[in-house]
């Protein structure tokens, strides 16, 4: 009910929502993550990127207008940034196992540095999702993830958890658990 009245962004006389910061916002997409259906292959940042795109292409697919063509592919570039990110990052074995060989390449060096850029990159994308995605000018455009019965996958907590911690802990974006 919280998550629906949040997305709904009705302000009408709910003492919810005189704080400033909620009435300024509008949540332009909620993610709805189960952690039932994790493994070792998937992470949150994984089906976050995945549910972003998703609804990104529906609104390119379904845009006519040309102005904001620019944007849309400026937003593809930006999404493709933070999957390589995320991919340098999960594929951390190979990272280790290249970071002792005996040729010890300055190409190794950069993917690794440009790991460390994701957060920032995911901000980046984020802004630019908001003012695509958003339908209310004025209002600061959020994305939300709500996360529910986060202590039904336990073995999968502690990385869930650690994941927004390192990545998902921005302005952008506005994470609720249930647990």
């Amino acid at each position: 009910s919280f998550i629906h009245e949040l997305k709904k962004n009705n302000n009408q006389n709910k003492l919810f929502y005189d704080k400033e910061n909620i009435k300024s916002t509008e949540v332009v997409d909620v993610i709805y993550i189960d952690p039932t259906t994790f493994d070792h292959m998937h992470s949150v940042l994984d089906i976050v990127l995945a549910f972003l795109f998703r609804n990104f292409k529906a609104k390119y697919e379904s845009q006519k207008e040309e102005e904001s063509k620019w944007i849309a592919e400026e937003l593809i570039a930006s999404f493709q940034n933070v999957y390589k990110f995320l991919s340098i990052i999960k594929d951390s074995q190979t990272i280790l196992s290249e970071e002792f060989d005996a040729s010890g390449s300055i190409s190794k060096l950069a993917k690794l540095s440009e790991s460390i850029n994701l957060k920032e990159e995911l901000r980046a994308l984020l802004k630019m999702y908001g003012k695509y995605m958003s339908t209310a000018a004025p209002l600061t455009p959020k994305v939300l993830i709500a996360i529910d019965d986060l202590d039904l996958s336990m073995t999968h907590a502690y990385n869930l958890t650690e994941q927004i911690r390192k990545y998902l802990i921005i302005p952008e974006v506005v994470v609720i658990m249930a647990v």
